[in-house]
């Protein structure tokens, strides 16, 4: 049986040593400060606990996608010093709903029992709104109410942290659940900007300075930082393997 359980959870958690730390993260200066204040009140457990509170555990993180909701989760297991427990979506959704709501509950069974830092990453596939008419409503329901359940009973020497790039589609009553909310909204000019200086330093572009084209670049509709991060390898492969020939043509694809 023990045997049983452990493939299962292999099968729908990903457990590992966190390796990206906040200074990695591309954050604007609103969201740092809120980090700052979850943290600090998970360093300050004993201060808080004089006053019969604990540590806010349950992080609902929203916005666009493609701007570091899931490396900024890492960073945070790294902050906090916990495994950091990814939830495996190919594993976790199973076509018959009764077996999601079981897959749901080791979950969280297994959170509870092992302290560490759990990102459901797109809640919003395991959880829609009851009120919703375009839903299996009575197998959604009985998801969502587990869901629910798990959250509301997470044990608090583990941190939940959920990711949703529609957060407007969730169920009210599990986003109450929550109790810290951030919003991860879509880079700044300032931003872009760093991430091209960082992805085509002169340090990783050896005999070429690309500075000058970094505002330009930064200018283009690439949708989100891991976009304009691919667009930046895509230059660096071509300044190594074409010596740059392809670069003009790189610098002006929308």
């Amino acid at each position: 049986m023990d045997n049983r359980k452990k493939a299962n959870i292999d099968e729908i958690l990903e457990i590992s040593t966190p390796k990206v730390k906040l200074s990695d993260v591309m954050m604007t200066r609103a969201v740092e400060k809120q980090i700052d204040i979850f943290l600090g009140e998970h360093a300050a457990h004993a201060e808080l606990a004089k006053f019969k509170l604990a540590p806010r555990h349950k992080l609902l993180l929203s916005g666009p996608p493609g701007n570091g909701k899931t490396m900024l989760a890492e960073a945070m297991a790294d902050a906090l010093a916990l495994p950091f427990a990814k939830a495996q979506q190919a594993g976790l959704i199973d076509c018959h709903l009764g077996e999601t709501s079981k897959n749901i509950r080791g979950l969280f069974e297994y959170a509870n029992s092992n302290p560490c830092l759990l990102l459901i990453d797109e809640i919003d596939g395991l959880s829609t709104s009851r009120t919703s008419g375009t839903q299996d409503l009575g197998e959604m329901k009985r998801v969502t109410v587990n869901l629910m359940l798990a959250v509301e009973a997470l044990s608090p020497k583990s941190v939940l942290v959920a990711a949703s790039n529609l957060v407007e589609t969730l169920d009210a009553a599990l986003v109450r659940r929550f109790d810290f909310k951030l919003s991860v909204e879509a880079p700044t000019p300032a931003q872009r900007i760093a991430v091209i200086g960082n992805a085509l330093s002169p340090d990783i572009t050896p005999g070429y300075d690309l500075t000058e084209h970094f505002e330009h670049l930064a200018s283009l509709e690439i949708p989100n930082l891991h976009e304009l991060t691919l667009r930046c390898q895509e230059i660096r492969r071509d300044l190594a393997i074409n010596r740059g020939n392809g670069l003009l043509a790189l610098l002006e694809k929308a």
